[in-house]
């Protein structure tokens, strides 16, 4: 935080817009959603990871912008892996007519850069998935009140945890990651804990 100074991250510029609509550009419907974003005058297609944290750029991306890595850290990522994470910022992200000032990154082995939910919560964010886009709108505007509610929580700044059940099993907690990118469809990942409740009727 002390490389921001007296700057505020996620200073938001809206180009007189007061909402914004980007298409999705990944090539297959199961891939990860992905879009064009302006890092530092760079353009670079990025993909969306609700799992994910900061906007989040490779080694060699963070190089190409001249970003300086102020902070290394251990983290933990999918699958129980973990690896080193710098932290450094870029002055400017360009979404459309929509600019981003002063923002947080973090920098890993990532094939290609990842916007997260600390990018995405600047934002009342709407992934639409059957309209192949992504929309962002001012946080205090005024959620559509079409659709079905629920409730979440966020954890440790950014995974985003839903109360839910499954076949009888009440009061469970889901992780809403939309990072899980599978050729076959699938739209769930459980552990094998989950898998192994008594009298579940769940597919093994």
């Amino acid at each position: 935080m002390k490389s921001f100074g007296d700057e505020q991250p996620y200073g938001l510029e809206w180009g007189g817009e007061s909402q914004l609509t980007l298409p999705f550009i990944q090539a297959t419907t199961w891939e990860l959603p992905c879009v064009r974003l302006g890092l530092n005058g760079l353009e670079v297609d990025a993909r969306i990871d609700t799992g994910g944290e900061l906007l989040t750029l490779s080694p060699d991306v963070a190089d190409e912008l001249g970003v300086e890595t102020v902070a290394w850290a251990e983290g933990d990522f999918a699958a129980g892996a973990r690896g080193e994470v710098g932290y450094g910022r870029v002055d400017s992200v360009r979404v459309g007519p929509l600019t981003v000032r002063a923002v947080p990154v973090a920098v890993m082995a990532v094939e290609r850069p990842i916007v997260g939910t600390g990018f995405l919560r600047q934002f009342l964010t709407t992934l639409d998935y059957l309209g192949n886009r992504l929309v962002l709108q001012p946080r205090s505007s005024v959620s559509p009140r079409t659709g079905l509610e629920i409730p979440f929580a966020l954890a440790a700044s950014h995974l985003i945890l839903a109360a839910g059940s499954l076949d009888d099993h009440e009061r469970l907690t889901f992780i809403v990651d939309s990072g899980l990118e599978d050729e076959g469809g699938a739209s769930v990942a459980l552990p094998r804990a989950t898998l192994d409740l008594p009298e579940s009727r769940l597919p093994r």
